[in-house]
């Protein structure tokens, strides 16, 4: 079995690629991309169970792998305290 060096956070060695993308999106974006992939997903599964074939074994791989750390790289810009008082406020 070959041994995986995770160089940057979700980045595996042992895939061959020519590419590494880095893509930044809003919530409403991270939202949406997140339900393409679910159904991304459910639609490789059903096409496999009628018939196993390409490409949707390697679609399916690649919607599961994008989908478990599609969070992996969130960085928080901004927040509220709506509703909240003062410290310093009787």
């Amino acid at each position: 079995m070959p041994q995986t060096f995770h160089i940057l956070p979700g980045f595996d060695s042992t895939r061959v690629t020519t590419y590494m993308y880095k893509l930044i999106m809003d919530d409403s974006e991270i939202i949406m991309m997140t339900a393409a992939l679910e159904m991304m997903i459910s639609h490789c599964e059903g096409k496999l169970a009628e018939k196993p074939e390409a490409p949707y074994y390697s679609w399916l791989s690649s919607a599961k792998a994008v989908k478990s750390r599609i969070h992996d790289s969130a960085v928080k810009t901004s927040g509220n305290n709506f509703g909240r008082r003062p410290k310093d406020t009787p």
